[in-house]
This record gives C-alpha cells, structure tokens and sequence, in this order.
C-alpha cells in the first residue's frame, strides 16, 4: 500500500512525494523573488467603487468631446456679433447678435463693425464700410467672399479651414490670422500677421508668410509677396512685374528689383523664379545667391532650368521665414 500522500500536497503532513520535493526546490526560487499577494475583501470593495468612478469619469470625457466636436465647427448659419453702429444683415438691421446663413449678406457702414464666430475655430472681424457674404460652410471646409471693404480673420483650425474669395483672388488659411483688404475697383490686399496664407487665382498662386504682403489685381490674380518696409523703387518695380504692361519681360523694373534688394528681400527674389522667363532667372540666382547661399546640390543650371524643385524648397527653408504656423501651438491667436 503507498503511503499517503494527499496530505503533505496540502498541509505538509503525511509522507512526502520524492518528485513533489524535486519540483518544489526548482520552484522555490520564484516563491522567493514573487512575495505572496493578499487581496482583502475591504480592499477589493475599494477597487471596485474605484472602477466605477473611472467609468463615470470616462462617460463624461466622452460626452464633453462630443460636445466639443459639437461646438468646434460652425453650424449651417453662423453667428454674427455686433462691435459697434447697426450692421445689416441681409438688408436687415441687428441688434447685438445675428445669424447669417448660406448665401447670406451682411453689410457694415462706416461706423459699424461686426464679428463673425466660427464655432470655436476662430473668429472673422468686419470692418467699417465691408460687404462679406458666406458662400459655403461644411465640416472642415468654409468660404466667404469679400466683396468690398476689410476684414482680419484669426484661426485656430487645421490649414485649408477658411477660405475667403475676392474678385481677383482667393485666400486660403493655412493655420494663420491675415487681414484682407478689397477696393470697389476688386484689386485687394493681402496682410499676414501671424502663419502663412495662400493666395491664388486659378494656376497663378503666392505663398505669403507672417509679416509680408501681397497685392492682387482683377483679371490677373496674386503678385509677388514683398515685404512693407522694403524700398518704395523695389515695391514698386515688383508692381511693374506683375501688373505692367511688359508684365516679367520688363528688364528695367528686374533691374531696379535686383538692385534695391535686401536680404530679406530674398523672399520675392524666390517667389519671382516660377514666374520669370528662364532667361532672365540667371540674374535672380545670383542675386538672392549673395544675400542667402543655395543649398548643397542646388545648382544655378538647375534654378534656371526649373529642374530641382527639393533644392528650391530647401532654399527657401534657408529664410528662416518657418513652416505653415502649428495652430495646436498658436491657439491663443483666436483670443486676441
């Protein structure tokens, strides 16, 4: 008869297992390294109701984003804010608040000023003697058009939120506060503050960083993007280039161009490559070349020839003018 063993497999009495004793010796040394765990019933009672306050807490992070997402984006009209004098919408007077939906005009005369809220995106300030109207409003894409007058958008929404049309051009955010300015001839005025905003009329486009402007005129679209306090000769040989007669064949506005340059000038100098002949962008390389080097592997054969797009983007990164503006960084931009 073996002897019993069940007795020493639970309490360690009774005759011991030879082969139970061999694995218990190769098992001790993780009873050693991995102290035994005790779980009270108190404890377990105190996790538990831990649980549910998470869950409750999660419930209500989801229901405020939801409601967030709500908010974020404007609705199929927007609402309207009256800053001073009776603005018109639609031929009618409002008060301190209104709504403007698709298709909508809102008007200010010379001593009222209104606001446009997009959800919590961002906001779009009207100014005296402005007629905007709101072409379209969808998630992630909206679009108004000034007709005439001024007004400052500021965003914080991914690029390509608000655009805003003009008789000559189209401004496209690209995660940044602008001003836009249109006279009752339709040539406007592009005004960055703070990112970048692109600017364009069909294929013909300019890329206009914080701090620098852009013109734009009826039937011919954006020009050149320059700097304000550059030279009144380089301003306005640029405007020559882009809205003269002779358009980028006038040798003699390149000319005065080149020679009024500065270094941060070099922003136009590179915008002007795409829109001059080839045989006049040697000229350009060689000067924008003396203010800020070209990158390594860019050559002047190939700034003429149009040929190495990734060099002309890193010389353009050269500038230190930064990238399209981070608006999860830049949020406070829609407070000011």
């Amino acid at each position: 008869m073996e002897p019993d063993q069940s007795g020493y497999l639970w309490d360690k009495t009774g005759a011991p297992d030879p082969e139970l004793q061999r694995w218990e010796q190769l098992l001790g040394r993780f009873s050693r390294e991995a102290p035994e765990l005790a779980f009270p019933a108190r404890e377990s009672r105190a996790a538990t109701r831990w649980y549910y306050w998470l869950a409750a807490a999660a419930c209500l992070l989801l229901a405020g984003g939801v409601g967030l997402r709500v908010a974020w984006q404007p609705g199929p009209d927007w609402k309207v804010v009256t800053l001073s004098g009776t603005p018109l919408i639609d031929s009618r007077p409002i008060a301190s608040h209104g709504r403007i939906g698709v298709g909508g005009l809102l008007e200010t005369d010379k001593l009222s000023r209104a606001k446009l809220r997009l959800g919590l995106m961002g906001v779009v300030e009207i100014e005296p003697n402005t007629r905007v109207r709101l072409i379209a409003t969808r998630e992630g894409r909206h679009r108004i058009a000034l007709q005439s007058g001024t007004l400052a958008a500021r965003l914080w929404a991914p690029p390509r939120t608000l655009s805003v049309d003009t008789p000559s051009a189209t401004a496209i955010d690209l995660g940044c506060a602008f001003i836009v300015q249109v006279d009752e001839k339709g040539s406007g005025l592009l005004h960055v503050t703070s990112g970048w905003v692109q600017f364009q009329l069909e294929d013909r486009q300019a890329i206009v960083p914080a701090g620098a402007v852009a013109l734009t005129r009826p039937g011919v679209g954006p020009g050149t993007p320059f700097f304000e306090d550059g030279s009144s000769a380089f301003r306005s040989a640029l405007e020559r280039l882009d809205f003269g007669e002779t358009g980028y064949r006038d040798t003699g506005a390149l000319g005065v161009v080149l020679s009024h340059a500065r270094s941060k000038d070099v922003l136009s100098l590179l915008s002007l490559f795409p829109r001059l002949p080839p045989s006049e962008r040697g000229m350009l390389f060689d000067r924008a070349s003396q203010f800020v080097p070209p990158p390594a592997g860019l050559t002047r054969e190939d700034a003429i020839g149009g040929t190495n797009q990734p060099g002309m983007d890193a010389w353009w990164k050269k500038l230190g003018l930064g990238d399209a503006k981070n608006w999860l960084v830049n949020w406070r931009d829609v407070f000011r």
